[in-house]
């Protein structure tokens, strides 16, 4: 944010809290009994906490290749793994599971997930995550450029792909105006 460029940052910003909270969703984090985020994800003075080894085996494999159960050892030792697509799942690691995979896995993206129990604890977990990142980048920044990265200033925001969010927006809530200077009000009950 060195520069004005505020789309390619709020694009920036976009992309890493995504990657951030797929994180929560996406390992074995919130199996491991994890209540806060893991703050190296956003402290690169940090180390990963214990991640699984290379050629280390994190989840059973069954018959059909699927594979969604952590390893007791990988649980009691708190090792920190990641379910993998399909294509890329080496033998013995878990898998992501849902329609990349045609299996079961580890992922935690949905309530009804294999793993979909732990669900809200790992948006819970990612919520705090996101707060931490950018309370963080507010910290590193002047309070008015963090509210215009944000969206949160009286200049409009630039940009096709805001547009086309907006349109999405529009369709969905057709009382909606494009125009950031109309005030609609009306009586509430």
């Amino acid at each position: 944010m060195n520069n004005t460029n505020f789309n390619d940052a709020r694009k920036t910003l976009g992309i890493t809290l995504h990657t951030l909270q797929d994180f929560y969703s996406h390992s074995n984090w919130i199996e491991l009994s994890n209540t806060e985020p893991c703050t190296a994800l956003i402290n690169q003075d940090e180390n990963i906490p214990n991640p699984a080894g290379k050629n280390e085996s994190t989840c059973e494999d069954k018959a059909d290749g699927k594979s969604d159960i952590i390893r007791a050892e990988i649980l009691q030792q708190k090792k920190l793994t990641s379910g993998y697509t399909r294509k890329s799942r080496p033998e013995g690691k878990c898998s992501h599971g849902g329609f990349r995979d045609f299996s079961c896995g580890i992922n935690k993206d949905y309530n009804t997930s294999c793993h979909g129990s732990l669900h809200s604890r790992a948006s819970e977990v990612a919520i705090k995550a996101t707060v931490q990142l950018l309370e963080e980048i507010l910290r590193r920044s002047d309070p008015l450029s963090f509210f215009r990265l944000v969206g949160l200033d009286e200049r409009p925001v630039e940009g096709k792909l805001i547009a086309l969010l907006f349109s999405a927006f529009r369709n969905r809530y057709p009382d909606a105006s494009e125009d950031d200077n109309e005030v609609v009000e009306e009586p509430m009950d």
